[in-house]
């Protein structure tokens, strides 16, 4: 009995100190307030709420930390951690579930969020809402988002969880994600995912960095519209971008100024479609440069260079390659020295770096003159004998024009012939019988009228004899111009 009580007395000290210290679930609870300190774990229910850390918090219980339950909520965790023992495989560190969330922010001040043996971060039915300066680590799984629309993420850092660093499923749509950095994690830097027939498409992921996970950099599956642009992703596993399906495939994706290395693949697309993809610097990677599984249903997939980063049009030009349709192994770089190189009135493109790529392209060149005396389009040094430009013609200043393979392409005019123009006295004679006819024609109608004493036949007559007398000799000075 002794031994008992004892025993009933430690629990209950240990469950008063377990609700009592700073940090540990249910030390801290919702006071409805509009503006409220936080030191603890437990629900947010106040509409319209500003929740801010003056510590940092975590639980070894089997609840979440931070359960979101209602709209316009601000939760800031002030650089304050939230962290889980790794026990518990269901307890996140914030969790949202509404049918329809809005206008949430979470604001991490750039405090971590680690420990958490599940998904750390999981937000369900989000919408319009600000998630920034959060680092999530050493977690199962970093963020999830599902079917969740219209959100913006930046300044997030999900590094070395055993899964996934970020994951959007199952119809989440419309949400933009700038400087992210998920890597070395266990499985895939990010996940972009078709789940329950739901794809998650037209989002935006700019300033991205996915190196060292385990599985791929970025894996799409069966999601369309998305832009990528000004992604690194380079020492994965598998790939670097992967293009993939599990169903009807996925199609109108934008890559721009993604750079692929030191992965196994660089580019994969498979059963992928009208993916356009500009300024690929894809290299070193084990196996191909881009690649896909079956070519036949990869289609309309169009590779670009252009002199301009971003969604700048280029100033000097552009080189459109032929539909994508086979593996390219090699070296698929941008810049002086490199496979592409694009300059005033000069495209060019080094075969040798991507065999593979050594096929039809259109070449566009800016800016070029508009008074060209007969342009050619020189591939290297020679007029281009296979070369078509377009209706336009090379004169328009803006040129394009179709190649057949690859070398050093610009449009140059022929050299102008020297013209020298000057002033020549030239001399015409009429034959004699014709100024007789004229003389004496003159000479019959002056007697017609002196006879008649007519005054206007008398001015005929003479008019008719002095055109003649001018045409015995004219003399003329004629402006000549030679070549």
């Amino acid at each position: 009995m002794k031994t008992t009580n004892l025993s009933i007395a430690f629990i209950l000290i240990l469950a008063l100190t377990l609700v009592t210290i700073p940090g540990v679930f249910a030390a801290w609870a919702d006071t409805g307030l509009a503006t409220q300190t936080v030191d603890g774990c437990n629900e947010l229910n106040t509409t319209g709420a500003i929740y801010t850390l003056n510590a940092s918090v975590g639980t070894v219980l089997t609840e979440n930390c931070f359960d979101i339950n209602a709209d316009n909520i601000t939760l800031n965790l002030n650089g304050f951690n939230i962290t889980g023992d790794y026990a518990n495989e269901t307890a996140k560190a914030i969790s949202m579930k509404m049918a329809s969330g809005y206008n949430i922010t979470i604001n991490g001040g750039y405090g971590r969020i680690q420990g958490w043996n599940t998904t750390a971060v999981y937000l369900q039915g989000l919408n319009n809402s600000v998630i920034k300066n959060l680092i999530i680590r050493n977690n199962s799984e970093g963020l999830r988002l599902y079917t969740s629309d219209a959100n913006e993420f930046y300044n997030i850092t999900s590094i070395y969880n055993t899964n996934d660093g970020i994951v959007v499923y199952a119809g989440s749509d419309e949400n933009t994600f700038n400087n992210i950095n998920s890597s070395y994690n266990g499985y895939d830097g990010i996940d972009l995912s078709l789940v329950s027939l739901l794809p998650s498409d037209m989002n935006g992921f700019t300033g991205v960095t996915t190196s060292f996970n385990g599985n791929n950099g970025i894996y799409v599956d069966d999601c369309s519209d998305n832009l990528f642009m000004s992604v690194i992703s380079n020492n994965n596993t598998n790939t670097g971008i992967m293009f993939f399906t599990t169903g009807t495939g996925s199609s109108g994706n934008y890559l721009i100024d993604v750079s692929t290395f030191n992965n196994n693949v660089g580019l994969q697309l498979t059963k992928t479609t009208n993916t356009i993809i500009y300024n690929l610097q894809s290299y070193t990677n084990t196996g191909s440069e881009v690649y896909s599984a079956n070519w036949a249903a990869a289609t309309d997939n169009n590779l670009i260079y252009k002199d301009t980063a971003g969604l700048t049009p280029g100033i000097y030009g552009q080189i459109a390659f032929a539909t994508l349709s086979a593996n390219i192994d090699g070296d698929l770089r941008y810049g002086l020295t490199r496979a592409v190189q694009i300059t005033f009135n000069n495209a060019s493109f080094d075969s040798t770096k991507a065999s593979a790529l050594n096929t039809s392209a259109t070449i566009s060149l800016y800016g070029l003159p508009t008074n060209m005396y007969q342009p050619r389009i020189y591939k290297d040094a020679a007029v281009c004998t296979d070369c078509t430009a377009f209706p336009a013609g090379l004169n328009a200043g803006n040129v394009q024009f179709d190649v057949i393979s690859w070398s050093s392409y610009s449009v140059r005019g022929g050299t102008a012939p020297t013209c020298t123009a000057f002033t020549q006295t030239m001399t015409y004679l009429i034959p004699g019988f014709m100024v007789l006819a004229i003389l004496i024609a003159g000479g019959v109608v002056f007697a017609i009228g002196f006879q008649r004493n007519d005054i206007k036949t008398l001015i005929a007559s003479f008019v008719v004899i002095i055109v003649g007398l001018v045409f015995v000799q004219i003399i003329s000075g004629i402006v000549v111009t030679t070549c």
